[in-house]
């Protein structure tokens, strides 16, 4: 399920299963009974959540932004989301769906995106350097 963007103004959330929700940007304000939801959705920084809820404490998970799938890994599905969104060297303009590929809130992506990947997936897998990038941008 994804809530990616979604407005849950005054939404009632009462017993609804989050498990594997994605709530990239999901707006929480006037949301209800978030904290009678089940499962364990994926959150990110990013991510409103309303006045004193404290998403560790429910079970929810935080995903690091390198993760778009969402399954809080920065793999290669990952990356190939922002290989597929077009001509990297040039850059592509973001919008809708693919806004949250961009890293630098500057409305593309293109290979310094990719350069932020490498660097944000290596740290979230452990490794002390970037992963390097082939020369394929």
């Amino acid at each position: 399920m994804t809530l990616t963007n979604a407005d849950l103004t005054n939404a009632d959330l009462t017993n609804a299963d989050l498990t594997n929700a994605d709530r990239t940007s999901a707006n929480p304000d006037g949301t209800h009974n978030v904290g009678n939801t089940a499962g364990n959705p994926y959150y990110y920084g990013n991510t409103g959540l309303p006045a004193g809820f404290d998403p560790v404490a429910q079970g929810w998970i935080l995903a690091p932004d390198c993760d778009f799938t969402p399954d809080a890994a920065c793999d290669l599905t990952d990356i190939n989301q922002m290989f597929v969104s077009g001509d990297l060297v040039s850059g592509v303009a973001t919008a809708g769906s693919i806004d949250r590929l961009d890293f630098f809130d500057n409305d593309i992506i293109d290979a310094a995106g990719i350069s932020e990947w490498l660097s944000q997936a290596a740290a979230a897998n452990g490794f002390d350097s970037d992963y390097l990038g082939g020369g394929c941008f």
